[in-house]
């Protein structure tokens, strides 16, 4: 019998934005035809499909205003992992992230085999030929799992999120003031006198009870936990007090940390510095584009400005509207997405990068784990 995948996680009732849940069908619409297609080659858009499957539910929950990338979700569930370890610290929530994991990483390890396919012999590393070759075989059986076992929790991961994000920005209480006003008369007014009677502390209810890993049954919809902003509103501003902060895993320190080796190594060869940190008006330019062009590009560049300038974005600039660099100024502007911009100084503090400076026109950025990439010095 075949399961309508939508069926899994409410037909995707729960992401609030028209755009995102049309996407989302849409990914989970070609995932299945491409599962009951009677051709047996694998196809290489299924790790994008499942991708999908968690972006727009995890950018529909935090819904701050930018797009989001498999690493800024995978992030999001790295924190939401951390914030059950802390609270709850059950076996009941570790093996439900472990089953999550499972899950993702069945695509994107088998998804890389012919990629990372070992060429020849000599590097002391087992074969993985008979693996693939089973795979190749059996590829339905063990993505349509994966798939299965992402949108089982993709609903409860959206909630959980929601709610975090509904405990991190809530709105300090305002003081009390202290000093009565003064009537006419020259007398204070006996209401502002009197002292004010606090209402009971309010005490959050308990965390809602994991999903049952033993059923699939569709989830009911959700009631929002917090207002939804407007679509093409600019992100609120949050003092990083009231921010959570996301953990980094390891692998995904490691992706990120492979792209800007690249990038700052592709701009030395060109004895550029890096790019601007700003998205290119255009869909398509030349390689020498000094601009983004996507959400990941942005984020990359950000965390090459932060390195190559430990002043990046410290201070509001000075100039304001007659700026001459707009939004590729390395001060601070106020149409600058703070969020984004904190996230990218703690991304680049997480990959312990240090610049050393040898008095020639170029200069060395050492990593954390030892990497070493050369960049054009500053003057």
């Amino acid at each position: 019998m075949v399961v309508d995948l939508l069926s899994l996680c409410n037909y995707a009732d729960f992401i609030e934005l028209d755009i995102r849940r049309t996407k989302f069908r849409a990914a989970l619409h070609e995932f299945q035809k491409a599962m009951l297609s009677p051709s047996g080659s694998w196809d290489p858009r299924l790790r994008q499909f499942m991708e999908a499957a968690l972006i727009y539910p995890i950018e529909d929950a935090i819904n701050n205003g930018r797009p989001f990338d498999m690493d800024m979700a995978l992030n999001e569930i790295y924190g939401l992992k951390a914030h059950y370890k802390q609270t709850d610290g059950s076996r009941e929530a570790d093996t439900l992230f472990r089953k999550l994991f499972f899950g993702i990483d069945a695509f994107r390890v088998f998804n890389n085999s012919t990629a990372h396919h070992q060429q020849g012999s000599g590097r002391g590393l087992p074969s993985s030929d008979v693996i693939d070759a089973h795979f190749q075989l059996h590829w339905k059986v063990h993505l349509d799992l994966a798939m299965r076992t992402i949108l089982h929790y993709v609903v409860w991961i959206h909630r959980e999120i929601r709610a975090k994000q509904g405990l991190t920005t809530q709105p300090e209480a305002e003081p009390v003031p202290m000093t009565p006003k003064i009537n006419d008369q020259g007398m204070a007014s006996p209401d502002q006198t009197r002292p004010v009677a606090h209402s009971a502390a309010t005490t959050l209810p308990p965390s809602p009870p994991l999903p049952p890993a033993h059923t699939t049954a569709s989830v009911p919809p959700l009631t929002p936990a917090v207002a939804r902003p407007r679509v093409h509103s600019a992100p609120p501003s949050r003092s990083l007090s009231m921010t959570s902060v996301s953990p980094i895993s390891p692998s995904v320190a490691r992706v990120l940390q492979h792209k800007v080796i690249k990038e700052l190594r592709d701009r030395t060869e060109r004895d550029l510095r890096a790019r601007f940190f700003a998205l290119c008006p255009q869909s398509y330019c030349a390689r020498g584009c000094n601009m983004a062009h996507s959400a990941n590009d942005l984020k990359v560049i950000g965390i090459c400005r932060v390195i190559t300038n430990p002043g990046w974005k410290r201070a509001t600039c000075n100039k304001g509207v007659a700026c001459p660099f707009g939004a590729m100024c390395d001060f601070i502007h106020p149409n600058d997405d703070v969020c984004l911009i904190e996230d990218i100084k703690r991304t680049a503090h997480h990959l312990e990068a240090r610049v050393i400076l040898n008095g020639t026109s170029k200069a060395t950025v050492r990593f954390g784990d030892g990497a070493e990439v050369q960049i054009v010095a500053r003057n």
